[in-house]
């Protein structure tokens, strides 16, 4: 089961999450899974955010000692994400089963580590992180500098069940 929930993320979501998404929204998460650097240029209120999420989730549940951080312009953007992620933790027993405790969401940090040693973090970008994959939310307003020199070089660290490290950039 574990390899079909791999090849079929949207499955995953369903089965797994209990989450049933749109046509389109499954398109985009199908889209991301394996791609390195997916962009998702969509408008406003379509649930980019939500998807991320999920994005993040379903890596970490199906992959063991993934290091998944989320970043955006600033903190605040950041938290967003975490917010949603806290939404699919509170619908989803199996979720709730395979972390170690709810999710953190503090005033700096925000952070949900997996029995399995992945973990979904987030905190103001800074040096030294490094990560298998990135979440880059509301990439209109990031500094694309910064995204460069500082958040995709961060993508470093060889998985070896992952195809590849990925940083999905949403706007």
């Amino acid at each position: 089961m574990l390899e079909y929930f791999r090849g079929n993320p949207t499955q995953a979501c369903k089965y797994l999450l209990k989450i049933e998404l749109c046509w389109f929204q499954r398109v985009l998460l199908k889209g991301a899974w394996n791609t390195t650097f997916p962009l998702w240029i969509c408008s406003r209120g379509l649930g980019k955010t939500f998807i991320g999420a999920i994005w993040l989730i379903l890596k970490c549940l199906l992959y063991s000692d993934v290091q998944a951080w989320v970043f955006a312009k600033d903190y605040p953007y950041t938290r967003a994400t975490f917010e949603k992620i806290i939404e699919i933790y509170r619908s989803s027993p199996l979720l709730r089963e395979e972390t170690i405790k709810p999710p953190n969401l503090s005033k700096n940090e925000a952070s949900l580590f997996f029995k399995n040693g992945s973990y979904i973090q987030a905190c103001p970008i800074r040096v030294g992180i490094r990560a298998n994959i990135i979440l880059v939310d509301e990439g209109r307003l990031m500094d694309f500098s910064v995204l460069g020199r500082e958040i995709i070089p961060m993508a470093n660290v060889s998985h070896p069940d992952l195809p590849d490290n990925q940083v999905l950039i949403v706007s």
